[in-house]
């Protein structure tokens, strides 16, 4: 087939937009992908005309036309989701995308400074101007929160949201609107990917200490205590760990802490080191350095002039734009700050055995 033929010969009822090209396994097969998501439990017809031409300049013979019917909503799976912002600055809505390499836009609003979702999969929660915070369910629409936040996170289904105010106090909103305070003076927190936990920082003067909160006993608990600042915050995937990142006059460390076997905190790696995120087997953590080869920064956030690690501003917990699951190594306009975003390093960090040193490898990676 003639892939350029394509888009004018294809419609759809109900009208949605959509991209298509051919399958490069098969290049009789055209691949129809829509810009948006479908609407669910609705009745579609796509309709391919005779203008539909092969690399011959022959037409189809005929008009084709199927139907099919969409399921009910179900929460998405397997997607990568990413936020952008046009070339004015204003926001271009967040994105989602899977294996296909078709991008579809999930939400479309005036502005996005943050994004998450809920354990469930099933809503968006975003951060807009001026510290508001909304719940959007693809398909259902948005519903404004009623707190103003430097970060959130929505809980379990049926179980509120965590946030915290412009205090530093931790809140938990409860889905009858009754607002609990969890603790004050927190400067950093992450939910659990089943959202029945949270993790957040305490300071008391030099000494920094991570607290669990658990949402169905309403009860805090120390999880561990160091000396000097901590952040990042970083659940693993099965939540049989968590990592963060201390800082000290040496630099900044990579700490993991286990909830399995002894219990044990171990240092993964030292240095110039960024947010961790996990990857899906929880025994893998990567994270990009704060500023790059040259010795140039890198991070919008964490400043590095120098090529010996130092201490680095602290992270505000608004953390901008920072892409599911958060690799972030695209090339191009860097949403955050509009600063040129050059070939990011990802570092894999393979978590070690006991008696074992952590396996450090430097890779670079290219977003096309």
């Amino acid at each position: 087939m003639d892939a350029s033929t394509l888009g004018s010969a294809i419609t759809t009822e109900p009208s949605i937009p959509f991209s298509v090209r051919l399958d490069p396994a098969d290049a009789k097969r055209a691949v129809v992908a829509t810009d948006l998501l479908l609407d669910p439990s609705t009745t579609y017809t796509v309709d391919v005309s005779t203008a539909a031409l092969d690399v011959h300049g022959n037409q189809l013979y005929r008009n084709q036309s199927f139907v099919f019917t969409t399921g009910t909503s179900r929460p998405l799976r397997h997607w990568v989701a990413f936020a952008t912002a046009l070339a004015d600055g204003s926001s271009g809505g967040v994105w989602i995308v899977n294996e296909s390499g078709f991008p579809r836009r999930v939400f479309d609003g005036p502005s996005v400074h943050s994004f998450s979702w809920s354990p469930d999969g099933s809503t968006l929660l975003i951060q807009g101007d001026s510290l508001s915070w909304s719940a959007f369910t693809p398909s259902v629409g948005s519903t404004h929160l009623p707190f103003k936040a430097v970060w959130a996170a929505a809980l379990a289904a049926g179980l509120g949201y965590v946030y915290i105010d412009v205090d530093g106090t931790l809140h938990r909103l409860s889905v009858d609107s009754a607002d609990e305070v969890i603790a004050s003076d927190v400067s950093d927190a992450a939910s659990a990917p089943n959202g029945l936990r949270v993790a957040y920082v305490r300071s008391s003067g030099s000494t920094s200490t991570v607290w669990g909160y658990d949402v169905g006993l309403r009860s805090r608990y120390e999880l561990v205590s160091e000396t000097g600042p901590l952040s990042d915050l970083s659940w693993s995937p099965s939540g049989n760990r968590i990592a963060y990142l201390r800082e000290d006059s040496g630099g900044i460390a990579l700490r993991v802490r286990s909830f399995t076997g002894q219990s044990a905190t171990t240092t993964v790696a030292t240095g110039d080191i960024g947010h961790p995120t996990w990857l899906p087997d929880s025994a893998h953590v990567v994270c990009r350095p704060a500023r790059g080869p040259d010795g140039c920064a890198r991070d919008p956030i964490a400043r590095h002039r120098s090529r010996r690690p130092g201490p680095v501003a602290r992270r505000p917990p608004d953390r901008l734009r920072e892409p599911e699951p958060g690799l972030d190594d695209e090339r191009g306009r860097d949403a955050a700050d509009g600063a040129d975003a050059v070939r990011r390093r990802v570092v894999p960090l393979l978590l070690p055995d006991p008696g074992l040193d952590a396996n450090l490898i430097y890779l670079d990676r290219l977003v096309e």
